[in-house]
């Protein structure tokens, strides 16, 4: 699988959390052939460091860029709507 593969099929999250494991020498957190093959990428990379601050920029892009809604599901938690204040009608 490439590298492109790998990213492609991997969410935000994950590649945040790859790229800061390969930049700390940790062992991969992600489990699946994705995943791996995307740690072994990036473990290969000279530039670790800023492919971790990429991955980092990209999940706080994909965060800003959710509702209210979208953002407690990527969290996993429930949504619940701000109750409307009285007399604003």
């Amino acid at each position: 699988m490439t590298y492109e593969e790998a990213y492609n099929q991997l969410n935000a999250m994950q590649r945040s959390s790859i790229a800061i494991a390969v930049c700390y020498e940790e062992p991969n957190p992600i489990e699946g052939e994705a995943a791996q093959a995307f740690y072994d990428a990036l473990s290969k990379r000279d530039d670790q460091y800023s492919m971790m601050e990429q991955m980092e920029f990209e999940l706080s892009q994909e965060i800003l860029a959710q509702t209210d809604e979208e953002y407690a599901k990527f969290l996993g938690v429930e949504y619940v709507p701000p109750e409307e204040e009285e007399g604003s009608k």
